[in-house]
């Protein structure tokens, strides 16, 4: 794993098999250059007879493993707080924007948003699906009031159901990646402007969110999201309008 092979020296699987008896190894060979004296002595001292070698305990608090589990620990801590910002910012936004991005999200493939997912699964302690007030507490404590922690619960949580699922994680964290690329907010306007005359109206803003042939009890919820982003009051949003409330901070 650390170089690619073995540090046992043999041309055949014999050979090796033999080094591997007599303990005879090395780490001579270049390939071994960029493996760090801490890895290398780990080893060692696991490469020897078992009444000699290291128990799984001792190995587990060998410096290179510790180490490497510190740096992951400030890796995640680091993502997590650079994702908790970006829920910060959004629970500001206009429930229009919500809207877009939490559709977008539902869609968007999981090779484009690897950091997000490592960063939901750090919040997500108990691996539910949920972050929930307790565990966003314990990821904002040391960063934010509960004031604010209860802020961010509740602007993100466009589903009201008291926690943050993935979809809604990851619509926050789409916020910076979509706003400041013109051609993916052009990609998201056609995706709500259904008959492509260049307008969304409160019919395809209620089709693309709930799925044709959904009966919604209050449809008025819908012209009232698209109202925050027509400018010109016209009862609808066409993509000068669509692009200034993605692009507004809140």
């Amino acid at each position: 794993m650390l170089c690619g092979y073995p540090p046992f020296d043999g041309d055949t699987e014999e050979e090796i098999m033999l080094s591997v008896q007599a303990e005879q190894y090395d780490f001579n060979d270049e390939v071994w250059d960029n493996v760090s004296d801490n890895a290398k002595d780990l080893i060692k001292k696991l490469l020897v007879p078992e009444n000699e070698r290291l128990s799984p305990k001792e190995a587990l608090e060998h410096p290179w493993l510790v180490n490497i589990n510190a740096a992951d620990k400030g890796k995640s801590e680091a993502l997590g707080l650079n994702h908790i910002k970006r829920l910060k910012h959004f629970q500001k936004a206009k429930n229009f924007k919500k809207a877009v991005l939490t559709f977008i999200a539902s869609r968007v493939a999981d090779s484009e948003i690897q950091k997000e997912m490592e960063s939901f699964k750090n919040l997500d302690k108990n691996k539910d699906g949920y972050i929930t007030m307790l565990e966003l507490k314990e990821g904002m404590k040391n960063h934010y009031s509960e004031k604010d922690i209860e802020m961010v619960l509740k602007g993100v949580d466009t589903d009201k159901n008291g926690a943050i699922n993935y979809t809604e994680f990851i619509a926050a964290s789409l916020d910076n990646m979509i706003v400041n690329n013109a051609s993916k907010i052009e990609k998201a306007f056609r995706l709500f402007d259904k008959n492509g005359d260049g307008h969304i109206n409160a019919k395809e803003l209620e089709e693309v969110l709930t799925g044709e042939g959904v009966q919604v009890i209050d449809k008025t919820v819908f012209r009232d999201i698209l109202k925050e982003c027509d400018l010109n009051e016209d009862g609808e949003v066409d993509f000068e309008e669509f692009q200034k409330c993605m692009q507004q901070n809140s």
